[in-house]
């Protein structure tokens, strides 16, 4: 089964993903979450706390981690706000 989610913004909460999507599948005595990420959390409450809860329902967990050991050497700017002036 798979969820009905499509990206709407430019933030990664992790967290919040794993619960909504647990909560919106249904059926936990045959569920398993795998998520694969690349760590990049910058939102919301940490996806650690996320973990817990799922934990506690005794619903599995498998986290795939994706992309270079280390950070990047720069970072990119997505968008200005300010005004003209």
């Amino acid at each position: 089964e798979t969820l009905a989610a499509a990206p709407t913004n430019r933030t990664s909460d992790l967290g919040a993903a794993l619960v909504k999507g647990v909560d919106q599948a249904g059926n936990p005595a045959r569920l398993a979450v795998v998520m694969f990420t690349d760590g990049q959390h910058n939102s919301g409450a940490p996806p650690a706390e996320a973990a817990r809860v799922l934990g506690a329902r005794s619903i599995p967990l498998i986290v795939v981690g994706t992309g270079p050991e280390r950070a990047p050497h720069d970072v990119a700017l997505i968008g200005v706000q300010a005004p003209p002036a």
